[in-house]
This record gives structure tokens, sequence and C-alpha cells, in this order.
């Protein structure tokens, strides 16, 4: 039996509504099997197989929200504080489920239920983080750019909720 571990990443990405999926970990069942594992479950794919990687992934966000934020000169170091928290965020939630993977198979169900609030846990200190480096950068916006990263948050929202 194969079990898909799925949670939002990044903190702020789930509160501004730009979460993004953690790649789905392949974990093994307690029950052994008979033949090995294909090497798509025992290993993340490289990213050559077209399969990027969680910080690809969150790379990718960091300048979609740049351009869509329309990040001025200004705001680069403060954007950089931002980008550099996803960045870590992204790091840590990717370690924290390949932690839990490693370890997935021989979990009792209560340290498994465990092991999955002490990673909610460390999403939530996340996101504090995450809004705590927004919340300068947003209130250095003028008006107008505001209303700009409100939509951009909004309708990621939307979007998310649509899926």
């Amino acid at each position: 039996m194969t079990w898909n571990l799925r949670m939002p990443l990044a903190g702020a990405l789930l509160i501004a509504g730009l979460a993004l999926p953690v790649c789905a970990r392949a974990q093994s069942s307690p029950a052994p099997s008979p033949t090995p594992a294909p090497p798509a479950q025992t290993a993340p794919p490289a990213p050559a197989t077209g399969n990027p990687t969680m910080e690809d992934r969150v790379g990718k966000r960091i300048t979609q929200l740049h351009a869509a934020l329309h990040i001025t000169a200004d705001e680069e170091g403060q954007w950089q504080q931002f980008a550099d928290i996803m960045r870590d965020n992204a790091r840590k939630m990717d370690e924290d489920y390949k932690d839990r993977a490693a370890k997935f198979a021989t979990l009792s169900a209560p340290d498994n239920m465990q092991s999955y609030a002490q990673i909610a846990e460390e999403h939530a200190d996340d996101v504090k983080r995450l809004v705590a480096a927004f919340q300068p950068l947003y209130a250095a916006m003028p008006d107008a750019q505001k209303k700009i990263a409100d939509q951009v948050f909004r309708n990621a929202a939307a979007k998310r909720t649509q899926q």
C-alpha cells in the first residue's frame, strides 16, 4: 500500500492564497513487498525528468509574485526578506516530510498523528514568520500597488478553493 502526503507549503502562501502543493511523498506500508519498489517510489525524480523540485517550484512562484506585485527597486530589500523566508519555509517543510517519510512505516497510529500535528504546528509558525515579513513590504506599497497585491492574493485563494 502506498501513502501520499500532501500539504500546503510555505505558510504565508496559504494565508495569501498562494499555497503551493507539496510534492507527494511515496512511502511503503508496514507490510513488506515481495519485489523491490520502483525507483520513483524510493527517491524523488531528478529535475531533468520534468518533475521540478520543491526549490524549483518555490523559486518559480517567487518570480511570478515579484512580477505580479510589481515590486519596485525601493521595495527590493523587503521583498528579498519575504522571498528568503518563503525559501526557508519550503526547505524546512521538505525536510519535515522527508523525515516523516523515513519513519512512516514504523509509526504507531498515535505517533503518526503526533508527527502530523508537529508538522502542522511548524507550518503555522512558518506562516506567522512570512506574514511578519510581508506586512512591512505591503505597508510600503502605494495604494494602487496594494490593490494589485490584494487582487493577486484573492485570485489565488479563489483558484485554490475551486480545486
